[in-house]
């Protein structure tokens, strides 16, 4: 059974690579996306 997994990220390169993983893993289900500003300093 697929672990449910929603996804908080700023969608920068990074972050963007760790959701085609979590996407394409048969062991995730991506239930949904939230979406940041990124790293603000």
């Amino acid at each position: 059974m697929a672990k449910k997994v929603l996804v908080f990220a700023d969608f920068g390169m990074d972050d963007m690579i760790a959701f085609m993983y979590s996407h394409l893993n048969e062991a995730n289900d991506v239930v949904g996306v939230v979406a940041d500003y990124g790293n603000n300093q």
